[in-house]
């Protein structure tokens, strides 16, 4: 990637693959007379006005070589990747990384970089053109005033005054930021696309939360977004943008063992090479400080919020676990109205129902990005754990105070906000809705403990081991391409003021969690417990990988270190609090910067094993003076120390300005303590912007409406591979076709599925497709896969072959497949509707034997047609008559941990079709049941069963929608016949095998079974539906976006660049730059008038002065008007009322809505 500078006019453009991104400030400023130091007159005066630039992404060649000078070999400046713009008082400056180190590589071709050095470029000025001079690799004169810290070079202390962008680029020179411009730093694994699909890739989709270039680069990014879909793919390859995270990223080279055993005595070890990566990545939503002694915002987020990632992979997976941390989830903060700054301390600021309402927002975020939530709490030990989650008296009372007055205080303040995180978080799963979502453990141990004690850490592993189990990992097979699992929640670490007791608690569940994923990952079954049925099984994950192990704890050690030195600067107060929440402020850096003399001896100050924060013994024998009464336990020898209170009041201006300095650099601030301005850039693409605009208006020639016509199947075959014709399920004849009657007057009958026209989709799941002993649910041989894939692609194009009406049509191809134990997946479309096919991604997960068995589970695939998205899931839940509970809680499992690539979960989609076998049941006795079965009694046997139960307490699948069932119970029959179970069990009949669907995008046609196919227990079922998606005309919109591009150009004297013209501001004079986005005023708005509401409609309706604007009205006849006009109004024009009547309930709601019945009638 090149920079090059052209200083007539003053531009810059950044060169990578043969394309060039423009970058111009059109008003340029003049060189200052005066410095430019802190010059007063160069700072806007209003820190809310905007600044603009152009921008424009051209081919390379189209520049003028000779008029710019290249950067990269004239001063040696290179340019790995853009990190954005900024405006500081006026100047605008172009941010790009020169320096780079590699730390990580996850997955192959995928580099992480820590930042090393930045150039701040401006736009508009040549007063800061010195910085070429100070090449990376020029030999300077550390001792000499003009000495740059630029390449590397320390420059003195008054450099942060020289240029007003110093403090931004001292802060981005920490050595923790990273940057990748390959995938998207700010996402999980899992959230971003692990498969690669071939139909979709986005660098863009950014999590904001960790996006610490967000102010710099949110208009670049904004305007990649506005290139057509050809350019911007271009845009994407050039890779210009570079996306930072503030934390710690490694990646190490490890091996792990795998053991074969050939023999009860003798084995052989087959070592892989893999990698090992760690991520933390810091979060910056929070309102106010980030930092330090902060609880809840009023939007639910936390302080000092950090998100863990373990990455593994070798050749055969690649294995992901997130784990999070952060400061406890209630209000809280430092109270610093005391009168002294010595002072501080630290209170719990709000009332209990006050606090609830941030505290719910605050898990119902971390419950959509990750499903369940298990906190993990780590208290100091000398609390006791039964106290904390001792129950006070008025739980459940709304009228909490702070805290409960019977244990305010007893404790000290960190016992007091654990057991208000307690009482909130009781208070909180008292609702059905998040009692199955949350869990919480709280521990006491010592960091040595911790760190040495088997027992401690046994202890914390058994209580966490079934969430481990449960919530599994992100598991991605690399040799077949198809996900093994996926995390479906995540553990939430948090401690009151030790950061080193949060990284080993992590350390130790993220170690737990890579054992059970690589020891599932490589197991097989071995036998069957006889006596409980369990799975025995082994691995060959051999228990000898030390030297995994010894790397995974590297990297949480160098994790530790890294997050400390960040944090620690912000987290001083919380080194040592006493019982009341006073701060002791001897935690201080002890050095001259702070203290005129020393405050203790050398000999009296040690390092705690718990935090290694600064402990000072209290002095035996002496009494406390009144000035040190504040130091409730800390007591000095004033006749030898005196501690000094400026150099505190100073420590305690170095801490906002480190604020400061965040708070600019995210732009929640505007000002930095040198009084710099700093402003975001607006940018500004001539041709494109206005190209993208008038597409707006035009969006109703290239959108459209298309009809989908889907046929969707669930059928459990009983672990059988059927030869036989499956024609009578796939194809069902006339007996389900609708009547126009039964159609929906928006729905075009002509679209119904019709089998001399086939679906243009065909979604099949399929149960049980081998048998469910454990050694066919570990088998990983996908023979019966592979048969019934081509089973029913054979099906479906024999038909299309077979059938004079459908020949001439284009056949089937297999779309998608997606298998888990006995569970399998399949997608068939056209060959003719592949090319609106945008994006396939597909998850599944585990809910047998605690989600650790795949003879239970689901599979979801998300699809994108066009611009519409659909989502199709496959499941089978649990089996037997008085299981419904398990059902749900399969049910909330799937629907929770089935998740894709940017926090989508099935409800994400326009469209959801939801089938298999469910194994709900019919609550009544067997006899009960077929007799009414041999009756035809459907719906009195529908008002027993357990699934239309479910979904009418909105306990299972709420605001799914089920067509009415006309057909007898699928399950059970005996296997080649049409009867009901006959054996020694006499399964009740039951409709176990069903379709369900969610959408205003939808209609269901038919909803029915096959029962001439008896190989299998179950009987097939089937469902048709008409889907509305929305269809983008591609060709038709580069058509119209290059004729707008071309009358563009025409109108600007054939131009392919502004920027390249050398006659920029004439050019925005003629293209209003400055007004262009600024819409004409509209007439000021009245009670009864908005002008934002379009077509004429009334913001205040008197129903009958404004009839005639009905459209109903209109189309009467004159005559049915007038009638209409006298049965409303009287004589004097007034309503129709008289005492003794009221309001006519037969009127619909909706007072648009045009209707005969009266307003008012009599009882």
């Amino acid at each position: 990637m090149k920079i090059l500078l052209n200083q007539t006019p003053r531009s810059i453009a950044i060169v990578s693959n043969k394309r060039a991104l423009l970058i111009q400030d059109p008003f340029y400023r003049s060189q200052n007379t005066a410095s430019h130091h802190n010059s007063k007159q160069t700072k806007s005066t209003d820190p809310n006005s905007s600044k603009r630039c152009v921008v424009e992404f051209v081919d390379s060649w189209k520049l003028d070589r000779k008029k710019y000078i290249e950067l990269s070999s004239v001063y040696d400046i290179d340019c790995l990747g853009v990190l954005g713009l900024i405006s500081i008082n006026d100047y605008s400056f172009l941010i790009i990384i020169t320096k780079a180190l590699e730390v990580g590589s996850p997955r192959p071709n995928e580099k992480i970089f820590q930042i090393q050095d930045v150039e701040f470029i401006c736009l508009n000025s040549t007063d800061f053109d010195s910085i070429f001079s100070h090449t990376k690799y020029q030999v300077t004169d550390p001792t000499s005033h003009d000495s740059s810290h630029h390449g590397g070079h320390k420059r003195d202390d008054d450099d942060q005054y020289t240029y007003p962008f110093n403090v931004m680029k001292k802060s981005l020179l920490k050595g923790n930021f990273y940057f990748a411009n390959s995938f998207d730093l700010t996402n999980s694994l899992q959230n971003r696309d692990t498969s690669r699909s071939v139909y979709h890739h986005s660098l863009f989709n950014f999590n904001k939360k960790f996006l610490w270039n967000s102010l710099f680069i949110e208009e670049l990014t904004q305007f990649r977004d506005r290139l057509g879909n050809t350019e911007r793919k271009i845009f994407d390859e050039c890779r210009f943008l570079g996306i930072i995270i503030r934390g710690f990223v490694q990646t190490l080279n490890s091996t792990i063992n795998l053991e074969k055993r050939e023999s009860d005595r003798k084995s052989s070890v087959i070592q892989q090479e893999s990698l090992i990566t760690l991520i933390s990545k810091i979060g910056h939503d929070r309102s106010g400080k980030i930092f330090g002694v902060n609880g809840l915002d009023d939007e639910g987020n936390v302080a000092n919020y950090i998100e863990s990632e373990v990455i593994f992979y070798n050749e055969h997976y690649c294995i992901s676990y997130a784990i999070i941390r952060g400061n406890v989830p209630i209000y809280y903060e430092i109270d610093n109205q005391q009168s002294s700054s010595l002072l501080k301390k630290i209170q719990i600021n709000r009332p209990f129902d006050a606090t609830q309402q941030a505290f719910r927002k605050h898990f119902d975020s971390l419950i959509k990005s990750f499903g369940e939530i298990h906190l993990v709490n780590e208290i100091t030990s000398s609390i006791a754990i039964e106290d904390i989650e001792r129950k006070p008296a008025n739980n459940g009372n709304n009228n909490h105070n702070l805290l409960s007055n019977h244990k305010k205080g007893r404790n000290g303040i960190e016992f007091d906000i654990f057991n208000n995180y307690y009482e909130h978080f009781q208070k909180l799963v008292e609702n059905p809705n998040y009692r199955d979502l949350l869990k919480m453990n709280n521990f006491n141990f010592s960091l040595s403990n911790l760190q040495r004690n088997q027992v401690s850490i046994s202890q914390i592993i058994y209580a966490v081991e079934d969430s481990i189990f449960r919530f599994a990992a992100l598991c991605y097979d690399n040799i077949n391409k198809n996900h093994v699992n996926k995390q479906s929640g995540v553990f939430r670490v948090c401690s009151f003021d030790m950061a080193d007791k949060c990284n080993e608690l992590q350390k130790i569940i993220s170690k737990q969690v890579l054992l059970a994923a690589l020891r599932d990952t490589y197991s097989y079954v071995i036998d069957v417990d006889k006596s409980t049925g369990a799975l025995v099984y082994d691995t060959f994950f051999s228990k000898l990988n030390e030297d995994l192990w010894t790397k995974l704890g590297y990297l949480w050690n160098g994790n530790n270190n890294i997050i400390n030195r960040i944090l620690s600067k912000y987290n001083t107060e919380l080194k040592q609090v006493n019982k009341k929440g006073n701060i002791i402020n001897n935690n201080f850096d002890l050095s001259n910067e702070y203290l005129s003399e020393p405050v203790f001896d050398d000999d009296s100050i040690s390092h705690s094993p718990e935090n290694g924060s600064l402990l000072v013994p209290p002095a035996q024998g002496k009494k406390r003076t009144s000035f040190l009464n504040s130091f409730t336990d800390m007591t000095l020898s004033t006749s030898k120390k005196l501690f000094n209170l400026s150099n505190y009041k100073d420590w305690l201006n170095d801490l906002e300005k480190r604020n400061n300095i965040i708070s600019v650099f995210l732009g929640k601030e505007q000002i930095d303590y040198h009084g710099n301005v700093i402003r975001k850039i607006t940018l500004y693409d001539p041709i494109n912007d206005y190209v993208n605009n008038e597409l707006k208006k035009l969006s109703d020639s290239y959108l459209s409406e298309k009809q989908i016509s889907i046929f969707t199947g669930t059928f459990n075959v009983n672990g059988t591979c059927y030869e036989g014709d499956l024609s009578s399920w796939l194809f069902p004849e006339a007996d389900y076709k609708l009547s126009n009657d039964d159609v929906a007057e928006d729905f075009d009958t002509s679209k119904q599925i019709h089998y001399d026209k086939m679906p243009d989709m065909f979604y099949i799941g399929l149960q049980e497709i081998v048998e469910l002993t454990p050694g066919q649910i570990m088998n990983v041989d996908s023979t019966n896969r592979n048969f019934w894939e081509r089973k029913i692609l054979f099906e479906l194009n024999n038909k299309i072959d077979n059938t004079n009406g459908n020949k001439g049509q284009d056949k089937y191809i297999l779309l998608w497949s997606g298998h888990l134990g006995g569970l399998l997946a399949v997608l068939y479309i056209k060959n003719s509707q592949t090319a609106f096919i945008k994006r396939i991604e597909e998850s599944m997960k585990k809910t047998g034997l605690g989600g650790m068995a795949a003879n239970k589970g689901g599979i979801a695939v998300s699809v994108q047609y066009s611009d519409t998205t659909f989502c199709f899931v496959t499941s089978h839940l649990a089996a037997g008559l008085n299981n419904v509970e398990e059902r749900h809680q399969n049910f909330k499992s799937l629907n929770t941990g089935l998740r894709f690539s940017g926090n989508k979960t099935i409800r994400s989609h326009d469209i959801i079709i939801w089938l298999g076998d469910f194994n709900y049941r019919i609550g009544s006795t067997n006899e009960d049941v077929r007799s009414r079965i041999s009756r035809r009694k459907y719906g009195e046997l529908f008002e027993l069963d357990q699934l239309n139960q479910q979904m009418q307490s909105g306990d299972a699948f709420p605001y799914y929608q089920e067509f009415e069932i006309k057909f007898k119970p699928t399950y059970k029959f005996n296997k080649n016949e049409d009867t009901y179970d006959i054996s020694e069990k006499m399964r009740i009949p039951a409709w176990c095998d069903r379709i369900l669907s969610q959408s205003k995008q939808l209609k269901q046609l038919t909803y029915g079974a096959c029962f001439d196919i008896m190989f299998s227990d179950h009987r097939p079922v089937f469902g048709s539906f008409l889907a509305k998606a929305i269809i983008i005309n591609e060709t038709l919109k580069n058509k119209l976006s290059g004729e707008l591009y071309a009358n563009r150009k025409r109108k600007f004297g054939d131009i392919d660049s502004f920027i390249l013209s050398n006659n920029l501001s004439d050019l925005m004079r003629k293209a209003n730059f400055n007004n262009e986005s600024i819409t004409e005023l509209q007439q000021p708005s009245s009670d009864k008038d908005k002008w934002w509401f379009s077509n004429g409609l009334l913001a205040k309706v008197e129903l009958f002065e404004n009839i005639r604007n009905v459209k109903e009205f209109d189309e009467k006849s004159e005559a049915d008007r007038d009638e209409l006009l006298q049965s409303f109004i009287n004589l004097n024009g007034e309503f129709k009322y008289e005492p003794g009547m009221y309001i006519n309930p037969n009127r619909p709601a909706n007072p648009f809505e045009f209707t005969d019945e009266p307003d008012f009638i009599y009882p």
